[in-house]
């Protein structure tokens, strides 16, 4: 699926001329995995598929380790959590205003995890106590951010960050991202197993699909979703 500026555009939702990018989402699933990519140049389709096969190696390890890490089975992302796989290429072109249009407005990622290649040019910023902190790209290195689907299966050990990407007048920019999303109708909760008398469930159990429903409706502010899922509302 190729689309500009956001996802609401995509879907033909009404939205002020603000953000500044194109976008080509690829569908990892092996049995269509030609089925709608582009051909030209020849090199897209072997290039793109060996980073999100090397990056799919790297995030199961990382799951591993996250699993040990929270108690639960080393298996314990294998099933349906991650049975939606994407590939997204995100370019933002040189902005004659960079200070009218954002890349990206600021939102937590909806998945499990996300793993990008940056590129060498800066853009990506991550929120913390007030501020907005510039990620330094290296192109020998992978940036990894949690999303609100781990934040609930962890019962709020992990935290998805809120970020947003900026443009700039010099340079293009060019990322590109392995996300991984549970399918549909998978049923996302915090894992039984971190469930105490002394840490209760801190988030209701949701389709994942009712979840992408309000993440696309409330694409300005995605950072607040999970707020709806919260176990005292």
């Amino acid at each position: 699926m190729l689309y500009t500026s956001s996802y609401a555009h995509a879907l033909g939702m009404a939205e002020p001329p603000l953000y500044w990018r194109d976008a080509l989402q690829l569908n990892l699933n092996t049995e269509i995995i030609a089925d709608g990519w582009p051909t030209m140049p020849h090199s897209f389709q072997p290039n793109v598929l060996e980073f999100a096969t090397s990056v799919e190696l790297l995030e199961k390890r990382l799951l591993r380790i996250i699993s040990e890490g929270l108690g639960l089975h080393e298996n314990y992302f294998d099933g349906g959590l991650c049975q939606a796989p994407h590939i997204i290429v995100n370019s933002y072109p040189k902005c004659p205003e960079p200070t009218w249009a954002m890349g990206m407005p600021m939102h937590c990622d909806p998945g499990v995890l996300t793993i990008s290649l940056l590129g060498d040019v800066p853009g990506t910023q991550i929120y913390e106590n007030g501020e907005w902190f510039r990620v330094v790209p290296d192109m020998n290195s992978l940036l990894v951010t949690v999303g609100h689907q781990l934040q609930v299966i962890s019962n709020g050990a992990f935290k998805a960050p809120i970020h947003r990407e900026t443009v700039n007048s010099d340079r293009a920019r060019i990322t590109i991202s392995r996300v991984s999303e549970p399918a549909g109708d998978y049923v996302v909760g915090p894992a039984r197993e971190l469930i105490t008398t002394t840490n209760p469930p801190k988030y209701k159990s949701f389709k994942y699909e009712e979840y992408l429903e309000h993440h696309f409706l409330h694409y300005k502010n995605t950072c607040l979703i999970l707020e709806r899922y919260y176990m005292s509302s």
